[in-house]
C-alpha cells in the first residue's frame, strides 16, 4: 500500500474488479516463477518470502536457508550472499520493467491462444542469442539486415510463433521495410504501423520442450530508402534473459563513419552519445572503416538495450 503505482500496475494485470493485497501478491509471484533463469527467480522467490520452502522471519534467515539448501543439492547456483543479493537485484529490474511497460502478459499465466490470430509468442520462446549484420549503401542508408535467432523453450510444448517489430528510423513513409525468411522459419504474415513501422509474426518449424536445447532460424530485413539512417542499431531482450548478442555493420567505402563505440544503456538515447576516450568504449574501424564489430555476452535482461553508434562524416 505504500507504492501504489506498483499496486495499480499489479490490478491492470488482473480483473479490475479484484482489489485485494493477496490478490496483487499472487500476480507478482506469478510473474517472477516466469522468469526463465532460475538463477534470478529462485533467490528473488526467497527474498520476497514467496517460497515456501525458505519461510525465515528475516531476509537473512531466508537467503541462509536458501544457501544450504544449494549447498546440499550441490547445485551449480551456490552463492555466496553478496552474490545472492545481485541475483535479487537483477530479478527485480526484470520484473519491475515488465510492469512498468505493461509487458506482463507475456509471463503471466493464462490459457494458451488458439488460432493463428491470437499467438502468445514469445512467452514460451527465450532468445538466447541473436546476431545482426547490416549492410549500408554509398548514401548511408541501410540496405539490408541480416538476423539470426537462437531460441530455446521455456515451458513444454512451446508455442512455435514469436512476433518481431522493426523500424527504420530515418524514414516515416509506408514500404520501407519487409521481412523475409531465411532459413528455420517461415513469415506467417507482416503488418505496417504507423510511421513505416513493420510487426511481423514468425514461426519456426518446430515445437520445442525446454530439454530440446537451441532452435537456430535467420530472417532478413529489406530497406527501401535512399535516407541516410541514423547512427545507431541495438537489440534489447523482449522478455526473457539473453547470453549473446552480435553485431556486425558492413559499410560502403564511399560512406564510412568517423567513430564507432559500443553501448550498454537503460535508455536507448544514452547510447547515441559518444563517450569519453578514456571509457575504451571506441571500437576499431576495420578495413578502412568499412567493418565494426561487437559481441555482448554474460547476463543480457530486458532492463538494458546493447548495441553500436557511430559518428557520420
Amino acid at each position: 500500500m505504500d507504492r501504489p503505482a506498483l499496486l495499480s500496475a499489479l490490478r491492470h494485470q488482473r480483473d479490475p474488479g479484484d482489489d485485494t493485497i493477496r490478490e496483487s501478491v499472487e500476480t507478482l509471484k506469478d510473474c517472477i516463477e516466469r522468469i526463465s533463469d532460475p538463477k534470478y527467480r529462485e533467490p528473488l522467490l526467497v527474498a520476497l518470502h514467496l517460497d515456501a520452502q525458505h519461510r525465515g522471519n528475516t531476509l537473512a534467515e531466508r537467503r541462509n536457508s536458501y544457501r544450504r539448501a544449494l549447498e546440499r543439492s550441490r547445485s551449480p547456483l551456490i552463492a555466496d550472499v553478496r552474490t545472492l543479493e545481485r541475483r535479487e537485484n537483477k530479478g527485480i529490474r526484470i520484473v519491475a520493467r515488465l510492469l512498468a511497460e505493461g509487458q506482463t502478459h507475456a509471463l503471466v499465466r493464462h490459457p494458451r491462444a488458439n488460432g493463428p490470430g491470437a499467438p502468445t509468442f514469445s512467452r514460451d520462446l527465450a532468445i538466447d542469442e541473436i546476431s545482426q549484420t547490416c549492410y549500408f549503401t554509398s548514401t548511408g542508408s541501410l540496405a539490408s539486415q541480416e538476423v539470426v535467432r537462437r531460441v530455446r523453450a521455456v515451458v513444454p510444448g512451446a508455442d512455435p510463433r514469436l512476433r518481431i517489430a522493426n523500424k527504420y528510423l530515418s524514414e516515416s513513409r509506408s514500404g520501407v521495410l519487409r521481412v523475409e525468411s531465411g532459413y528455420g522459419c517461415r513469415v506467417l504474415d507482416q503488418t505496417e504501423v504507423t510511421g513505416g513501422a513493420v510487426l511481423a509474426t514468425l514461426e519456426i518449424f518446430q515445437r520445442l520442450d525446454p530439454e530440446d536445447g537451441p532452435y537456430p532460424f535467420a530472417c532478413r530485413i529489406l530497406v527501401n530508402s535512399t535516407n541516410r539512417c541514423q547512427p545507431v542499431v541495438r537489440w534489447r531482450p523482449p522478455v526473457h534473459p539473453a547470453r549473446r548478442v552480435e553485431f556486425k555493420l558492413v559499410f560502403d567505402p564511399a560512406m564510412t563513419p568517423l567513430r564507432a563505440w559500443w553501448f550498454e544503456a537503460a535508455f536507448d538515447i544514452e547510447g547515441q552519445i559518444e563517450p569519453p576516450t578514456g571509457e575504451g568504449r571506441h571500437l576499431p574501424l576495420l578495413d578502412d572503416g568499412q567493418y565494426v564489430c561487437k559481441i555482448f555476452e554474460g547476463d543480457l535482461t530486458p532492463s538494458c538495450s546493447y548495441g553500436i553508434a557511430w559518428l557520420w562524416p
